[in-house]
């Protein structure tokens, strides 16, 4: 059975040609004219990350960036990390760990395959494409911070704590409490801050 990197360097454009090569300081993986090298002193999971993201530059980019202009080349990493992003981790996968009992960040990481870092990343732009949340599959998916609750439940949170009820516990009124809150709370939001 072939192990995920095997997967995803055997699943890599055929005219892109992938080494591992030791590579000195930080550098995780380089991508120049359909080659793609990535440094062999790396975890598998670090390879990953990195070789999905070189696949990215391939997909996305188009020149060497090394010597971009900082803007250009600033927007080409971006492109290539969400193109990585979207290739590695859908939301689908934060559910499938939810079902599975996976708590943590590190352990979440893990059971994805991905660094903690990638992970951040990938919380990150998942929060500025979907918002704060994404409703999928009766679930919902909050992403700062990162969690899941059944759609039956209710969420809010004041000052970085997060309260959790059901729904169906609720009475009407409370409901509209809840509801008549929402709507102070949003339409004050930032009266405050100049």
């Amino acid at each position: 059975m072939l192990s995920d990197l095997e997967k995803i360097k055997a699943a890599a454009p055929e005219e892109v040609e992938i080494v591992e090569h030791p590579l000195k300081g930080k550098t995780g993986g380089l991508y120049i004219d359909n080659n793609i090298v990535i440094n062999s002193g790396l975890t598998d999971t670090e390879k990953i990350c990195v070789l999905a993201e070189e696949i990215g530059h391939h997909q996305t980019s188009y020149g060497c960036i090394i010597n971009a202009a900082k803007l250009e080349s600033y927007k080409q990493e971006l492109r290539a990390r969400r193109w990585a992003v979207k290739y590695l981790i859908s939301p689908a996968d934060f559910l499938r760990a939810e079902r599975a009992g996976v708590s943590g960040k590190a352990e979440l990481a893990d059971f994805l395959n991905v660094t903690e870092e990638f992970l951040s990343m990938t919380v990150g732009f998942f929060y500025k494409e979907y918002g704060d949340s994404l409703d999928l599959e009766g679930y919902i998916i909050y992403f700062d911070p990162l969690y899941v609750v059944p759609r039956t439940s209710y969420t809010h949170s004041v000052d970085g704590v997060t309260a959790i009820a059901d729904i169906d516990t609720l009475s009407d009124e409370a409901l509209r409490e809840i509801q008549d809150f929402k709507r102070y709370v949003n339409g004050n939001k930032h009266k405050d801050w100049d």
